[in-house]
């Protein structure tokens, strides 16, 4: 009998491969293809193993890097597949670029250290098929598709359907067996509650082990206010333990695995607030002196929108949708210290919407960050760029130009046409940033734009504000930016290329504010 801790070993014989049904300790065999391997190990760690038990309907895994979430995503469709052979469930994130680039490949690999392999064709047989129809031979579900672009198929009928809030028109079935939802810190409560609970509802009357019809949710502590509701989760396991699971886990849970110079490691090369955050799982909260006091992290952010390029395996992530290829980009540079980083922006219909962020650290150049730019905006059509920023950029460096000369060089090396929009004037005091910047997200004033940041691509930018707190004479901190051990991505860099850009493009707006005279204090 497995015990808890244990490792399970699949044996394969004349084609089979033995595993263990979690819920009557017996043996069960699963039709094998592969003949010439021989065995394969799995190892999981107590949480791991826990949450494979639960037997709730609904059930939440938050837990951080190294925890070995994917690992359980694998393992748990490997024991549905040979537990509910012709069920289907569905992976769903929120959007297809999640699925595709980072919740399927370790969960392939979960499925690989199990000994299942993709069927290639006759001379490359497996046990699965990812975005095509399945040989003939094999099992069909009983809600069959009708196309197979989104479709993983498994050799006994088992069945994957992957959807995204991104591309609705992919949930053809709307009838599922139960369904796995990944980083669900990023999925709306409201997208789950209206559309993804109501579809797990079929065939009670072919199923009665207790996996069928599980919602399960594994997300990384929430940082977006909106992901804060899966926190509820907690409290509803304990008030309704038969209907709820809840269980978090760190990379302590995982040690066995990683090992502890993996945990040195990590703990020497992050600041405290980034190993807090992504390693030991703590939650983020919004400092209760931000600078950005009116910064509601749900309401100014959206989800972003890809471009998918059809190819024989589910497609490809082209592009994003909330980029204007026909338009110019605006860009907001800060370059102080050992820390290099712009914010990417475009306007419609009186709203800015911050699209990109990128950073270099340490010793790189800002020819590197520009060279960055340069290569994700290769199919931008329109390659005009309006640059602002750091009014230093203007200052004389030691090579003899300026910063914002250099900019403009490097850009027109890759093609692009420049404009140098940052004004050669001293930077905005802080009490009047933090005025109109709280004053634009207040949204009351019809002379300001609305502001929304992409938070796929701009998640550091948004913690940048979040972290920016505010003194008693509104200033804004800036000592997260002079301590080197910690984490720069999250320090205030970033909101600074937010402050950079809006003031100089819209400070003219409310001009008395806006712009102090010449010989006021520089930002630094």
């Amino acid at each position: 009998m497995y015990k808890k801790g244990q490792k399970i070993r699949f044996k394969g014989r004349d084609g089979r491969i033995e595993t263990i049904d979690s819920d009557t300790g017996a043996i069960t065999s699963i039709y094998f293809f592969d003949t010439r391997r021989t065995e394969s190990f799995i190892y999981l760690n107590q949480k791991q193993e826990q949450f494979m038990q639960l037997r709730q309907k609904d059930k939440t895994l938050i837990a951080g890097r190294g925890f070995g979430k994917s690992r359980v995503i694998g393992n748990k469709n490997h024991s549905r597949m040979a537990t509910l052979p012709r069920a289907k469930f569905f992976f769903s994130s929120t959007t297809f670029a999640q699925l595709l680039t980072k919740t399927l490949p370790p969960v392939e690999e979960a499925w690989a250290s199990l000994g299942l392999r993709e069927y290639k064709g006759p001379n490359e047989p497996g046990h699965y098929v990812v975005g095509k129809r399945p040989p003939s031979q094999w099992e069909r579900p009983y809600s069959a598709p009708r196309k197979y672009d989104n479709i993983i198929t498994f050799w006994n009928g088992y069945t994957i359907e992957l959807l995204s809030m991104d591309r609705p028109d992919l949930a053809r079935g709307g009838s599922y067996d139960g369904g796995d939802i990944d980083e669900a810190l990023l999925v709306k409560k409201e997208h789950i509650d209206k559309v993804l609970y109501p579809s797990i509802r079929g065939n009670r009357h072919r199923f009665t082990h207790w996996q069928h019809q599980e919602l399960c949710r594994y997300s990384s502590m929430p940082w977006l206010a909106e992901g804060q509701y899966l926190l509820e989760y907690k409290d509803k396991a304990i008030s309704m333990p038969k209907q709820y699971g809840y269980i978090e886990g760190t990379v302590m849970d995982n040690i066995d695995v990683l090992g502890q110079e993996y945990l040195e490691r990590l703990r020497d090369e992050l600041d405290p607030y980034t190993f807090s955050l992504e390693v030991m799982n703590e939650p983020v909260g919004k400092k209760k002196h931000g600078f950005y006091h009116a910064l509601n992290d749900d309401y100014h952010s959206y989800e972003p929108q890809y471009v998918y390029a059809e190819n024989d395996r589910l497609g490809s992530v082209a592009g994003m949708k909330d980029r204007i290829r026909t338009a110019a980009l605006h860009m907001a540079f800060d370059f102080h210290g050992w820390f290099k980083c712009a914010t990417v922006w475009q306007d419609r219909n009186n709203t800015e919407y911050c699209i990109d962020s990128y950073y270099r650290k340490e010793n790189d150049s800002i020819d590197q960050l520009i060279d960055d730019i340069c290569i994700s905006y290769l199919d931008q059509k329109n390659k005009h760029v309006l640059v602002w920023g750091e009014p230093h950029g203007h200052d004389r460096t030691t090579f003899g130009g300026t910063v914002f000369d250099r900019i403009k060089a490097k850009f027109n090396k890759n093609g692009w046409h420049v404009e140098i929009m940052a004004p050669a004037k001293m930077s905005d005091l802080h009490s009047v940033r933090y005025e109109l910047i709280n004053e634009m997200l207040e949204e009351n004033n019809p002379l300001l734009p609305r502001i929304k940041f992409n938070r796929d691509t701009c998640k550091a930018v948004l913690i940048s504000m979040l972290n920016a707190e505010v003194n008693d004479k509104f200033q804004k901190s800036k000592a997260d930016e002079k301590n080197k051990s910690f984490n720069q991505i999250y320090a205030t860099h970033f909101s600074d290329t937010v402050d950079y850009y809006l003031m100089q493009k819209y400070g003219n707006r409310v001009h008395s504010r806006a712009l102090p005279a010449r010989g006021s204090n520089r930002v630094t």
